[in-house]
């Protein structure tokens, strides 16, 4: 078999362009930009706005849990308890999420952190959505390595990375656990597995 080529060697083969995770400064299209650790009021209510964007977006495993939960709620609902109100906010943020999913426009992770890292002389004080598009362009054509900007904003929503961890673990061993005799393909199926 052949030798596999490394494609993030420079011999020809563009690559992006990581930065650790601690960079405190670093150039893009030409242009200096500096990290900040803190935002201005301004900025702090958009960041509120696009921490919950970026919470609201799903991944396909988290979509599909969801529906699995709507359903089981559709069921409980239907014999009288009183869950019609948590399906509804569930079914109005899967909407909502997928519609941003959906949506062609610039992640929410890379808004969030073009709040917190500036370019020089930049006025910190407010939300400028042209110096934004122009700051995520430069790290676009920088080629940038995305994991920068989602290690970023991710550690700057508190208590994500813990309900992250949290969900994959619940995931994790969902998918390990066998199924039980007779189970059907829904765990809620009142249907017979033959």
């Amino acid at each position: 078999m052949a030798e596999e080529k490394d494609l993030t060697a420079a011999d020809g083969w563009k690559s992006t362009r990581m930065m650790p995770p601690d960079t405190k400064v670093f150039t893009a299209n030409g242009r200096e930009y500096r990290v900040s650790s803190s935002v201005s009021f301004e900025r702090y209510e958009a960041y509120e706005l696009f921490q919950v964007e970026v919470g609201l977006a799903r991944t396909f495993e988290q979509f599909t849990e969801q529906i699995k939960e709507a359903y089981s709620l559709c069921n409980q609902v239907a014999t009288g308890k009183p869950v019609f109100a948590d399906l509804a906010v569930l079914l109005r943020d899967m909407l909502i999420g997928t519609q941003l999913v959906g949506e062609r426009q610039t992640p929410a992770v890379l808004k969030l952190c073009a709040l917190f890292i500036n370019r020089e002389n930049e006025d910190v004080r407010w939300v400028d959505d042209a110096v934004m598009e122009g700051k995520i362009n430069d790290w676009r054509q920088e080629g940038i390595d995305i994991r920068f900007f989602f290690a970023f904003a991710l550690n700057s929503i508190p208590g994500f990375i813990e309900a992250l961890r949290a969900a994959s673990l619940d995931t994790s061993s969902e998918a390990a656990a066998p199924p039980a005799p007779g189970a059907t393909s829904r765990p809620d199926s009142k249907r017979s597995a033959t």
